[in-house]
């Protein structure tokens, strides 16, 4: 039978692979490393101490993080007492961040760091829960995860049950704000939203639990959340943390990923890098014709550079590419793939670079069609839900289930998308 929610999903996981890596990370230069049961258990302990806090299913909880492994596990602890968890980025104007709270009704925050704490006080003087990731505060109130973590501990599992296994499929589980045009959009994801997207992704591109995944983009990034965390714990993979101070690609060999999300900026500036790198140094190299060069490339290839990943296998971009990668995937063992969404269906289709021409094949749960006037519509499961919704052209979006995603298209004789 299919879960009814995401934790009942992860328990599934736990049970199966209790003692696989799940979370990795470095601290004092020293590699941690927490198994699917102590991720469990973790959780558990932060869900029971928000309870205690006074958080109940329902609620609201925000989180104002960069990347930080207790980000997702505090995500999933709001998940397991049926609250709705709500990222903030940190590099949105403080302006859009009080109008955020304000419009959400948050009365809970979860910080990172007293630094950032310190940034945004000012703006939450009837914030009623506030607590951190990492470090302590002289904040009046604030909580520090490890306290958290205690008082979830002293509490026995008679006194409080966690109403995880009654979350349906339906009911919301994230809240993710845009901002457009000056104008503030909130759109509510739920459960069912979320799993039918990590089964869909397990088709086009797979994954096992020897897998590592790379952490390297903020929390606040829904995508990132989805395919970089959600996906990889929901398939029993590991998840690596990367810290951002350190650069994107330092010593990637070290920690053994094999999959790692970027966004294009990101990947095009790789391939600038590499093209650097492998530039002719010597003056042999420089005399011999490009086309000798081709056909020596074809039978010989190139270890992969030690800042692409000695096991990397897949890149994902969160978004399609402008330019082709061609150093990189000469280099690469695996493939390159990019993402197809919009922020009512945030993957709709996968793509991958032909000859002459990108198609990008629709999810399996992704029904696609084109309308007289070339607009790209789509049905499926993981449109987000309607309830919760303060888009007023919500409504107008979608008609008779199918989703006006505002991008013109054509569709090829196998219903892939043609952009």
């Amino acid at each position: 039978m299919k879960p009814h929610n995401i934790i009942e999903s992860l328990s599934r996981i736990v049970k199966h692979h209790s003692e696989k890596p799940a979370l990795r990370w470095r601290k004092q230069e020293k590699e941690r490393v927490y198994t699917y049961q102590q991720l469990w258990y973790q959780i558990h302990d932060v869900a029971y101490g928000l309870q205690k806090l006074g958080i109940q299913a329902g609620d609201k909880v925000a989180i104002y993080a960069r990347s930080n492994p207790r980000a997702i596990i505090c995500d999933l602890a709001i998940l397991a007492l049926g609250g709705i968890s709500v990222p903030i980025d940190p590099l949105r104007s403080k302006e859009q961040i009080y109008e955020l709270i304000q419009h959400a009704d948050i009365h809970s925050i979860l910080i990172e760091s007293p630094g950032m704490l310190e940034e945004i006080q000012y703006l939450l003087p009837h914030m009623k829960h506030v607590a951190l990731l990492t470090g302590r505060s002289f904040h009046v109130g604030a909580v520090t995860f490890d306290t958290m973590v205690q008082l979830g501990q002293t509490v026995s599992n008679d006194a409080y049950n966690l109403p995880y296994p009654s979350i349906q499929q339906q009911d919301p589980a994230t809240m993710i704000y845009v901002f457009e045009n000056e104008q503030i959009r909130a759109l509510t994801y739920s459960h069912g939203n979320i799993l039918q997207l990590v089964h869909s992704l397990s088709y086009l591109i797979p994954i096992s639990v020897e897998d590592q995944f790379l952490s390297c983009l903020p929390y606040s990034c829904f995508i990132e959340r989805l395919v970089g965390r959600f996906y990889p714990l929901l398939s029993g993979s590991s998840i690596s943390h990367l810290d951002l101070k350190k650069g994107l690609y330092p010593h990637i060999q070290d920690t053994y990923s094999t999959v790692c999300l970027q966004t294009p900026e990101s990947l095009h500036k790789l391939e600038r890098d590499l093209q650097q790198d492998i530039a002719p140094s010597t003056p042999l190299e420089k005399i011999i014709p490009s086309r000798i060069q081709a056909v020596m490339d074809r039978f010989y290839k190139k270890p992969a550079p030690k800042k692409l990943g000695e096991h990397l296998r897949y890149l994902i971009s969160i978004e399609p590419l402008s330019d082709p990668l061609p150093t990189i995937e000469g280099h690469l063992q695996g493939s390159i793939f990019e993402l197809f969404g919009t922020d009512d269906c945030p993957v709709i289709a996968v793509g991958k670079s032909l000859e002459d021409e990108k198609t990008f094949i629709p999810l399996p749960s992704v029904d696609v069609r084109v309308s007289t006037d070339s607009e790209l519509l789509v049905k499926s499961q993981m449109i987000r839900m309607e309830e919760l919704c303060s888009d007023p052209d919500y409504e107008s979006r979608i008609k008779s289930g199918w989703l006006s995603t505002g991008t013109h298209a054509t569709l090829n004789a196998r219903c892939h998308i043609q952009k």
